[in-house]
């Protein structure tokens, strides 16, 4: 990222580690943290794309604008907010493309050990560990 490059990565799945609370669709589910947190780190810029398809079948990609990322000095606090925006963005994309959405994970699915570690990391002593 630092170097420039583009990294793409599908962050309407539900991860195995490193999640980070949100909404999808106004229910709880957990986000995938390591491409949030290396743009985060790395100041890079965060778009959304979709490859839609038209009426005649040809598809086109579209890069929607920079999603603004919300920056506190509080690494959790940042996670939350800016995977909820990317979040938000996914979702409004899935409401204008419905038909188009191939999904076929339970996104909203219970992760206990998730749940586990982030009761853990947001424990009061947790922020002097330099956990997220």
């Amino acid at each position: 990222l630092r170097a420039g490059f583009i990294v793409g990565v599908l962050i309407d799945q539900s991860p195995r580690e490193n999640g980070v609370p949100a909404k999808f669709f106004g229910k709880p589910c957990w986000c995938t943290a390591g491409p949030l947190l290396a743009a985060l780190r790395a100041r890079a810029p965060i778009h959304v794309l979709a490859m839609s398809r038209d009426s005649t079948g040809r598809y086109a990609l579209e890069i929607f604008p920079e999603i603004s990322m919300a920056r506190s000095g509080d690494l959790r606090t940042d996670l939350i907010n800016n995977s909820q925006r990317c979040q938000d963005a996914i979702e409004a994309l899935v409401r204008r493309y419905p038909g188009q959405w191939l999904w076929l994970h339970r996104r909203w699915k219970a992760r206990p050990e998730l749940e586990r570690r982030w009761r853990e990391r947001t424990k009061p002593d947790a922020s002097r560990r330099g956990n997220p």
